[in-house]
């Protein structure tokens, strides 16, 4: 008897347990018999469709919520997945359907539907749901606003092109007129008239650099690229042999250099501008470049070392910004978007840059490439 007293004890404590849970569940949560007639509903349930429990228990509940499908057309009860958990002994996860509530309106949800079974034999079923109207919002909001984006980007990068075309065009006529006139009229001009053509001469092709500068850019991460293996080592060899000979600055590549996934065009943006920018602004008659390569695990760490003028720490951000350089403003080379298009390709790509140099003694550019799997 003491036995029995304590399995029944036992019994009514799991119970009570069972109930506890149930009722504090922010989940809606609902039983059902082999004929579709509700066993048990939990409050949240309840809310949710906007009757009290007991408007729900002993309903049908495909009549009493279940019955239409989202654009208000008729449900029929052989195509409903809860009713498939009673009659094929299978769960279901659905997260396209509505259930409809006591005053006519409908609320997006997401079930699961599964059979419930008491030693061996299936009594009904199980459904666990919740309202999932917010997320399908947001949802919604979303894919509206990446559409947009995806039309502002293309209406942006067919904006710079036409825009870049357009003044392109008459910096050409201003730089070859003014040539032509210090070519056939300097005489004439004078030693000032002369100056004054040159700086001309010089803005155009300063302004005419930007422009290009900023094409580049906005492609980046605008127009669909194929990441295929390139061969660091002999993609740097090229790009030294293409600088200006400067005698007194030399560059060295320091083997190994790894083969990496990359677009061999961004790559070489890459370390074209790191480079050149290296030599352009050593600040110094004489020194050295020096491109190399460390494994760090799961990336490839490049770096581009120079022992030139250096930069102050005060400037390690504003370098990576665009239209931002500490070149002079007269120098037609510098647009201030080399440095910003490294950074953006490199993030583009899932690699990381960041810059330590102590002024007069150092410079070096540090930036990764994920590898490849």
């Amino acid at each position: 008897i003491k036995k029995n007293v304590l399995a029944k004890k036992e019994l009514e404590n799991t119970h009570l347990r069972l109930t506890t849970i149930l009722n504090a569940s922010a989940v809606g949560i609902y039983g059902l018999d082999m004929n579709g007639k509700t066993t048990f509903c939990n409050p949240s349930a309840a809310a949710m469709i906007g009757c009290s429990i007991d408007e729900i228990v002993g309903k049908n509940q495909h009549e009493l919520i279940h019955h239409s499908r989202m654009d208000g057309s008729p449900y029929p009860v052989e195509d409903c997945y809860i009713y498939s958990a009673l009659h094929l002994q299978a769960s279901y996860t659905v997260r396209d359907e509505v259930f409809w509530r006591k005053d006519g309106t409908s609320f997006q949800v997401e079930y699961i539907s599964t059979p419930l079974f008491e030693d061996g034999v299936q009594k009904g079923a199980v459904v666990t749901f919740k309202d999932i109207s917010a997320q399908k919002h947001i949802e919604q909001e979303r894919e509206t606003l990446l559409t947009e984006m995806e039309q502002m980007n293309m209406e942006l990068k067919n904006f710079a092109h036409v825009v870049s075309h357009d003044l392109k065009e008459p910096l050409r006529g201003i730089a070859f007129n003014s040539k032509w006139l210090v070519q056939d009229y300097g005489g004439i001009l004078g030693n000032e008239g002369k100056e004054y053509l040159d700086r001309l001469i010089d803005n155009s092709e300063r302004m005419s650099n930007l422009i290009n500068g900023l094409l580049k850019f906005t492609e980046v991460g605008n127009i669909e690229e194929l990441s295929v293996p390139v061969k660091t080592g002999p993609l740097v060899e090229n790009i030294v042999k293409s600088l200006p000979l400067y005698e007194d600055i030399k560059v060295e590549i320091q083997p190994p250099m790894p083969e990496v996934i990359y677009s061999p065009v961004r790559l070489e943006q890459v370390f074209q501008n790191l480079i050149v920018n290296g030599v352009r602004h050593f600040g110094k008659k004489k020194g050295k470049v020096v491109v190399s390569c460390s494994d760090n695990g799961d990336l490839w760490q490049f770096v581009v070392w120079d022992n030139g003028q250096g930069i102050h720490p005060q400037y390690f951000d504003k370098i990576f910004e665009i239209f931002q350089s500490l070149a002079p403003k007269k120098s037609s080379d510098s647009t201030g978007i080399g440095l910003a298009l490294v950074k953006k390709i490199v993030e583009q790509n899932g690699g990381e840059i960041n810059v330590k140099s102590e002024v007069g003694k150092f410079s070096e550019f540090r930036f990764t490439v994920p590898k490849m799997v």
